[in-house]
């Protein structure tokens, strides 16, 4: 959905014009989209913001257009319809340059993201396949089997190396819930966990939660870790 659509949608429903189920439909993504909700609150209070701003000096001009208008028989509702009008393009005009010079949050992710060499197993490509380590076929792009090997590992014994590339593989399918669970349970003793904490933020930025980038940011730079410097530029660009 482009942000005009998406403002036109926030319009209609705040203006009663869409049908039952629509509105439903509109109810049911607010309860389950948290991203869309806050987006629709802001939107709403720079209506109003808009609104309480512009009514002053908006009154005024009306006030004395309808006093004209009502000694010359003239309906004065148009004039409000007007004025209205000019609020809709205002706010329009508003949304759409703050959507278009937000920041690409998928670009970025692109940009900050590769994944992690295999660093505990390299491949030596001499072997055949069904002796390649979890860790050779992650390096080979074979994640599903990484993570039917890693996966498999008991909890009370699973590494944080095995849990680290264990998170990577998920990243690399898409499982980003999954792969964050991984990352989050890298224990702060281990020489993975400040690149664990940095692919914590990554996937908050791919899951479009941009909250707890923020927050995960915050995190790394107080560390004065290894990857401070990437969260900083990170930040500045969110």
């Amino acid at each position: 959905m482009t942000p005009k659509e998406q403002i036109e949608l926030f319009d209609n429903f705040i203006n009663g014009n869409l049908s039952g189920d629509e509105k439903l439909a509109f109810e049911h993504r607010l309860n389950n989209d948290l991203k869309l909700k806050e987006e629709f609150d802001e939107y709403r209070l720079i209506v109003a913001g808009i609104v309480e701003h512009g009514a002053k000096g908006l009154k005024e001009k009306l006030k004395e257009r309808e006093e004209y208008h009502r000694r010359s028989h003239t309906n004065t509702k148009m004039y409000y319809k007007i004025a209205a009008a000019i609020l809709l393009v205002m706010v329009s005009t508003f949304l759409i340059l703050k959507y278009a010079y937000s920041p690409n949050l998928e670009s970025l992710y692109l940009k900050y993201y590769e994944p992690y060499p295999n660093i505990v197993d390299p491949l030596d490509r001499t072997g055949n396949s069904e002796a390649f380590s979890a860790y050779q076929l992650y390096e080979l792009g074979e994640y599903d089997e990484t993570i039917e090997k890693l996966s498999a590992i008991p909890d009370n014994i699973i590494k944080p190396s095995s849990l680290f590339y264990l998170g990577q593989a998920y990243m690399a399918t898409s499982e980003l819930e999954k792969a964050l669970d991984c990352f989050q349970k890298v224990d702060d003793n281990s020489n993975y966990y400040q690149i664990a904490q940095w692919h914590i933020a990554l996937t908050f930025l791919k899951l479009n939660d941009v909250e707890q980038v923020e927050i995960q940011l915050e995190t790394i730079i107080e560390q004065k870790g290894d990857y401070q410097k990437q969260a900083i530029a990170l930040k500045e660009e969110l």
